[in-house]
């Protein structure tokens, strides 16, 4: 089922959110059939236990992946400059100069855009997290990071 919601998730993620509540109901239903729980059993607690990411949460980490490679330099050319830093634009040392740039857009498409998404949620990443080696380990850091806000 997982390469079914991952494949071109960059790009359906960003629908509207009745569109994605659609899909991430089907995705509960057939996780609720496939480990025989009850349709009022916890979903949150079924992802937690299942170690699985919702919807909306796979399209974070696949634009988190996306970002953490434009940052380590490991896509083509013509993304090394597609996201600049804060200190690059204000040359004032603030408590965002690290983050990402996220460029204005006054209509709901243009922040719908992978570079004003994959901005802000890089910026919602941990310091650590941003700082991992590899990206095996940004994955597995952020997926888990992900799937703690479950819990609450």
């Amino acid at each position: 089922m997982f390469p079914y919601i991952k494949y071109g998730v960059e790009l359906y993620g960003t629908c509207n959110d009745s569109l994605m509540k659609k899909l991430q109901t089907e995705q509960n239903k057939l996780l609720k059939i496939l480990y025989a729980k009850g349709m009022r059993y916890s979903t949150n607690l079924l992802y937690t236990e299942l170690k699985l990411l919702k919807c909306l949460d796979v399209h974070k980490l696949f634009v988190g992946v996306f970002v953490y490679k434009q940052q380590n330099r490991s896509l083509p050319k013509i993304f090394d400059n597609y996201y600049r830093q804060n200190s690059d634009i204000c040359a004032r040392s603030t408590r965002q100069s690290n983050e990402l740039y996220t460029p204005l857009f006054r209509t709901k498409m243009g922040q719908k855009s992978l570079k004003y998404i994959g901005a802000k949620i890089w910026n919602s990443v941990n310091e650590i997290t941003r700082k991992c080696v590899s990206l095996t380990s940004f994955k597995k850091e952020y997926t888990s990071k992900l799937i703690s806000f479950y819990v609450n």
